[in-house]
This record gives structure tokens, sequence and C-alpha cells, in this order.
């Protein structure tokens, strides 16, 4: 099998075998493939025309779960026959049966499972439950004069800006957070090649908050990058529905990961997802 390293030249490939994607999974979008590709190198091949890609750690093929219709058994079985350090991450529950046979060490990745939200819910934000976002929005708009822009290539650079000033407000910042500000540097320079949208928020002629996603099919949105100056209380909470309200609506809305990190736990918990959609490594067995 022949490996290429991941390029922009992909997207049409990729976006043409994952548009019929039904796992619900934020990992095989191209977005989030491109714009984290600076940190993992990722390579892809078509397998019996099954999309694969991997990435190198430590000497071992990282593989996603491979994309096409059907049963992937038969592609698992010729990866792991060419790569003598074999591991798969990102392979939804439902998977799990059909592989069974290979009776792989199974990890849950929990860290990494993708918050479901009824899109419904994050947009009207109804009920007790939801009471306190919508004090917050009550408070930002009572406080503040606001207009919510759509993210165009003459907004840009302010966003380029107002992502550098918001990294710059985390001292001494985990190296978790330096690679997703990398990514998100990629995400905006490469924001019209890459087909997302996105709104922001801008007070006073600057933009505070940012937020930019994509359909994951067409039953969920994806929301990959979501950030707020801290000085603005409410920000996320505003930007957050008001990107909601100029989006087509479907079903679903797709938060991603929380990385097990309290503080992404306690904010995504906070909108009351409906389900996890979680995800495994699958490795060869140790004996």
């Amino acid at each position: 099998m022949e490996w290429t390293p991941l390029g922009l030249v992909h997207k049409s490939l990729i976006d043409q075998v994952l548009e019929k994607n039904t796992l619900g999974l934020s990992d095989y979008t191209f977005t989030n493939l491109w714009i984290w590709n600076i940190h993992r190198n990722y390579q892809i091949a078509l397998v019996d025309n099954f999309l694969c890609i991997k990435f190198i750690d430590k000497q071992c093929s990282i593989f996603l779960y491979p994309q096409g219709p059907g049963s992937r058994r038969h592609v698992v079985a010729k990866l792991m026959q060419a790569e003598p350090c074999f591991r798969m991450r990102a392979v939804p529950e439902e998977a799990l049966m059909d592989l069974q046979e290979f009776q792989f060490d199974v990890e849950a990745e929990a860290g990494h499972f993708d918050y479901i939200y009824a899109f419904s819910d994050l947009l009207y934000l109804e009920g007790d439950e939801f009471q306190p976002k919508r004090n917050f929005i009550h408070q930002f708009e009572k406080k503040y004069s606001f207009e919510y822009q759509d993210i165009t290539a003459g907004l840009i650079p302010s966003l380029l800006e107002t992502e550098k000033m918001w990294f710059n407000e985390h001292k001494n910042p985990p190296r978790s957070l330096c690679m997703e500000h990398e990514s998100v540097l990629i995400a905006l320079s490469d924001f019209t090649k890459l087909n997302i949208f996105g709104g922001a928020l801008i007070v006073d002629q600057k933009v505070i908050a940012y937020s930019f996603a994509e359909y994951l099919n067409k039953e969920m949105l994806v929301i990959h990058i979501e950030k707020a100056l801290k000085n603005f209380k409410g920000a996320y909470a505003v930007i957050n529905q008001q990107l909601l309200k100029h989006s087509p609506v479907v079903p679903y809305v797709n938060r991603e990961e929380d990385l097990s990190l309290d503080n992404l736990i306690k904010v995504k918990q906070s909108y009351h997802p409906i389900r996890l959609e979680k995800k495994f490594l699958l490795s060869k067995p140790k004996n």
C-alpha cells in the first residue's frame, strides 16, 4: 500500500469519502485532520477503496478507524499485516463487535469522548437547567452593545489578533494548550480553503469572541473552536448561541472532547449533553 503525506489537495477526496459518515465523531473531519497535521504528520492511503489515515508515535503506527461502506475487517487485517507495531484510535463503540475476532486490547479514550447536544437545547436554552446560561447572556447584553459578524476573509486578521490575545491570557500554558493555539492559527490562516464557517462578537470595533464550525453530516454540526476574552463575562454563552442562530438547523451539535481537563469537563457538562460518543484505542494483544 502506498502512503502519502496529508495535504490540502486531499480535501475533496476525504470530504467525498466522509460525506456518508454516520459515526458522529469529530476526528473524521478534514478540518480536524488538517489543523492537527502540524503535530501528527498524517499519512493517507486508499486500501480497497477505504480511506486509511495514520501517524507515527514513538515508532509505532497509530491508525484512525478506516472510512468506507460496510465491514472494515479485511482492511484492518491488511493494516495489521503491514505494520508490526499496530494501534488504532478513535474507534467508535459500534465497531468493537465487528472487530472482535482480532482480540484487541481495548482501552476507552475517556478524555476524547465527543459531547453531543440537541441543537434546539443550545439554541433556545429553555428550562431551569439553562437558567445560568440565560443569565450570562442577559448580563452581557445589558452591559455591552455588540454586533455578530460572519467570518469572512476580511475579518481573519482581527481573529488572529484576538486568538493571540486569548493565548497570552494564559500564564505558563500547558503543552496541550500551546498545540491547540498553533492548530487554531492554521485553521484561521487556511479558513477559506477549509470551507468552514463561523462568527465573531464585535464590541467597540474589536473581536472579543469567535467560533467556527462545519457540518459533519446531514444530522450533526461540529463546533471546532470557541474562544472569548476573559474580561467579557458571558461572551462564551453569547457566541455559542449566536453561532447557532446563524446556522442551518440540524438535530445535533458535537462540541468535541474535554481532554480530561476539569475546566472543560465543567463547561461541557453545563450545557447538558444528551450523550457522549465514546471512542476506543485498540492495540495488538501483548501476549
